[in-house]
């Protein structure tokens, strides 16, 4: 039996009192979807391994089909030996469309969880909706720009903008470089957006419309994605530039300066989400490595297709210990934040051990920036990975954490904490 509606508050100042949307629909689709979604990576798994899917004598084992299939339905996008261009049509359009319904999945899972925490007034058709169009739009919107190269056919630029949108690294064809105006004009745009989360994109939707005002959440979201972007920027920068990684050999000091800032606000965005290839990481030096770990972990925003700890979980930590050092109670979001961070923690702890007792003979920076990458879905590494398979199970399992976690958290303030303002996980 459907519940019946109830009225709710809303943060909106547009509106005092709205109809919630019935809340068994959203909850039953949340209960088959995350299922759903390892059945696909399944079927992913199987078209991968098919005669069809790669070319004769490249044909995928177990562990690199099943690695290659939850590596595109996580957004995560780890390189592999093989180009995906070299992949026969199936194989290209089965990765296409891992990345383009984990996109979807993640939110519209974390975008019905987000306006539910946060008392928005969507009700859950728009939010599936919105998912869809806005998947579509920025498909649709990054393609018409990126084919302004004419070196790059259409299914290249759609691809690489399915792959912006939903911050996956996988890609076809050429990609653009750090300082290229493909990147800072259409990849770094869609990949901000894509991390911001659905309510907030939601949000602003409606009041660039004029329909409403921006909440409290979505003003710190954005502002906490600005701040990310600025302290992100200057950190690679004064990095590089005491390591002397210029993206170029050019003896220009100005032309260096300009050139190392425009790479460094790229990896400002594309180490905290999508993790492309833009650039060759065994060019940069360790202070570089190490701060690309710090970003990599931090992340974006909740309910959007980024990974990571979140931008608005770290937030909330440091809202709660400020709120306790004041004598005020810390609120139970600031517990499950720190059972986020902690469960983040413990996840990649795992990792590290199991895969250093396996591969003693590599650098444990290494092993620990794979880790990390592929716990917060990003994908950058060293070098493109060539799988044993306990190294492949073990990324996977820790890439399915990475996705599949932070919603888990969302769904669980959902049910524990009504009175919550903040998304965490």
């Amino acid at each position: 039996m459907a519940a019946s509606p109830k009225t709710i508050k809303t943060n909106s100042p547009a509106s005092a009192t709205l109809q919630a949307p019935q809340d068994s629909f959203g909850r039953s689709l949340v209960g088959w979807l995350m299922p759903a979604h390892v059945a696909i990576i399944f079927i992913g798994y199987l078209l991968l391994k098919a005669p069809h899917a790669m070319p004769a004598g490249e044909e995928m084992g177990s562990v690199r089909a099943l690695f290659s299939s939850v590596n595109a339905a996580t957004l995560t996008g780890f390189q592999q030996p093989a180009d995906i261009d070299k992949y026969l049509p199936l194989g290209q359009a089965t990765i296409f469309s891992l990345i383009v319904i984990g996109t979807i999945f993640s939110f519209v899972i974390g975008g019905l969880a987000g306006t539910r925490i946060l008392r928005q007034r969507y009700t859950d058709a728009r939010v599936n909706v919105s998912a869809l169009i806005l998947e579509a739009g920025a498909i649709g919107v990054g393609t018409l720009l990126l084919l302004f190269d004419k070196d790059r056919t259409v299914w290249q630029a759609i691809f690489v903008s399915a792959s912006a949108i939903g911050n996956c690294g996988l890609t076809i064809g050429i990609l653009p470089t750090m300082t290229g105006w493909e990147t800072h004009l259409v990849l770094l745009p869609l990949m901000a957006i894509g991390g911001f989360g659905l309510p907030v994109i939601m949000e602003l939707f409606d009041a660039i419309t004029g329909r409403s005002r921006l909440s409290r959440y979505s003003k710190t979201a954005l502002g906490l994605a600005a701040w990310s972007f600025i302290g992100a920027t200057i950190l690679l920068f004064a990095a590089r530039s005491w390591a002397g990684n210029y993206p170029s050999d050019t003896p220009y000091r100005g032309q260096q300066i300009r050139e190392l800032l425009a790479a460094s606000a790229a990896g400002a965005i594309n180490t905290r989400t999508a993790g492309m290839a833009l650039e060759d990481l065994t060019r940069l030096s360790r202070i570089v490595i190490w701060s690309m770990i710090g970003l990599m972990a931090i992340g974006a925003a909740s309910a959007g297709s980024a990974g990571g700890i979140k931008t608005t979980t770290l937030f909330e930590i440091f809202r709660g210990v400020r709120r306790a050092l004041s004598n005020q109670p810390p609120g139970r979001l600031f517990g499950i934040a720190l059972v986020w961070l902690a469960a983040y923690c413990l996840t990649a702890t795992i990792a590290l051990l199991l895969l250093l007792q396996k591969l003693p003979e590599t650098p444990p920076e290494k092993i620990l920036f794979n880790v990390i990458s592929a716990l917060s879905n990003v994908g950058l590494s060293h070098e493109r990975l060539t799988l044993d398979p306990f190294y492949g199970y073990v990324l996977s399992v820790t890439m399915l954490i990475g996705r599949l976690g932070p919603l888990t958290i969302l769904w669980w303030i959902v049910d524990t904490a009504p009175d919550a303002d903040s998304l965490v996980g």
